[in-house]
């Protein structure tokens, strides 16, 4: 089975690392060979808010829907979801509508 992926800052790949699961923090001129790389290895893909926002709109709009490998936005661990829109944040994570 392929591991999953986790792309994002240094501090939050520590605890991922920890996790087992494999982690890259490119550059953001290294995001689309990086993203290319997880898409052949990686059953899951996971990617902070920052290196999410680097992607053109359309670009995140085809990895979010694709069957496979899944793939998910991970909110920053510097900025965390205030407890009062955690719902909403795990509904849109999950592509629940409201």
């Amino acid at each position: 089975m392929k591991a999953p992926v986790f792309i994002g800052d240094e501090l939050s790949s520590a605890g991922f690392r920890l996790a087992g699961v494999h982690v890259r923090t490119p550059a953001a001129d290294d995001l689309a060979p990086t993203l290319a790389w997880a898409k052949r290895e990686a059953s899951l893909i996971m990617i902070s808010e920052n290196y999410a926002a680097i992607l053109p709109a359309a670009q995140l709009r085809d990895y979010l829907t694709q069957e496979t490998p899944l793939f998910i936005v991970v909110p920053e661990i510097r900025h965390p979801v205030q407890t009062s829109r955690l719902s909403a944040a795990i509904r849109s994570q999950l592509g629940v509508l409201a």
